[in-house]
Formats: structure tokens, C-alpha cells, sequence
């Protein structure tokens, strides 16, 4: 009965791993026309424009001036920035998520009224949008199978005795 219970916790450990292994992620270094750059500034998250210029020309991104919602979290779905053009996400810390910029181009991002510090830096790996998700799905999955095995385990024994 123990060899049982064991073939069933190896069981559940491989298919979670599998679903973890398998989840895709986008490794954004493999990208050649995207640059990228980071600011670990905490108030980075209330930017509303960035610039490849100290004047307001030159816009490579803005947030909607009535937007008050927060940055999006940094996803493979979510990222496909226009050519000459960034997008902004979060991590840890904010990324902008530049593509087919020109080189040497100097980035400026603005927040209201102050401007937050950038530097490039390489491109992050972009969990999937939904990998969260699925692997709290197949822990529960994983938790119900073990919980329902011990249960038949148990009453088994009280049967028998």
C-alpha cells in the first residue's frame, strides 16, 4: 500500500514539474531589434512619458493622461512594442521594452513633474501571462489527489481492523 502511495506523490511531483517546464516563456535577448532598459527608481511606476530627447519630441511612449491604473505586469502576451517605440512594464523594477531604436539614443522618462533614472540593461525573460494560473490549478489538482489517496488509505485501515 506504501508503494502505492509513493507512485502517486512521484506522480503528482512529475506532473507539476512537467506544467512548469512546459509553460512558455519569451526570452527577449533573442530579439535583435529590441533594447532595453530598466529603472529601479520606486516612483518610476507613476511615469507618463518617455522620450529618446531632453524636449518633448521624439515620444516613444505616453500613458493616457487620465490613466491612473497601474503598469502592467511584464508578460510574453502583452509585449510587442511598435518599430521605433517602447512599451513599459513591471517586474521588480520597471523595464522599457524599446523596439528598432536608433543606437545611441538617450532615454528620458518623466513622471509628473520629475524625471526618473534609466539604464539599459539586457532584456528580461517574460514569464507567461497566465503562469500563475496554471500553476496554482495543478497544485490544487496535485493537493486533491494526494488528500483523496490518504482518505481512501485511512479508511481502508479502519475497515480492516
Amino acid at each position: 500500500m506504501m508503494s502505492c502511495y509513493l507512485l502517486l506523490v512521484l506522480f503528482c511531483k512529475i506532473a507539476c514539474g512537467l506544467s512548469l517546464v512546459t509553460s512558455s516563456t519569451q526570452n527577449l535577448e533573442n530579439k535583435e531589434t529590441l533594447t532595453c532598459f530598466m529603472s529601479s527608481d520606486p516612483e518610476a511606476v507613476n511615469a507618463r512619458q518617455l522620450h529618446g530627447s531632453h524636449s518633448d519630441e521624439g515620444l516613444l511612449w505616453s500613458r493616457a493622461s487620465s490613466a491612473a491604473a497601474p503598469l502592467p505586469r511584464c508578460s510574453s502576451s502583452s509585449f510587442s512594442p511598435p518599430p521605433s517605440h517602447c512599451e513599459l512594464c513591471l517586474l521588480e523594477v520597471v523595464y522599457v521594452i524599446c523596439d528598432n531604436l536608433p543606437n545611441g539614443v538617450e532615454l528620458y522618462l518623466e513622471g509628473p513633474g520629475k524625471p526618473y533614472k534609466s539604464s539599459r540593461c539586457t532584456c528580461p525573460t517574460l514569464p507567461p501571462a497566465d503562469a500563475q494560473q496554471r500553476k496554482l490549478f495543478i497544485l490544487i489538482g496535485c493537493v486533491i489527489i494526494i488528500a483523496v489517496f490518504i482518505t481512501g488509505v485511512v479508511l481502508y485501515w479502519r475497515c480492516k481492523s
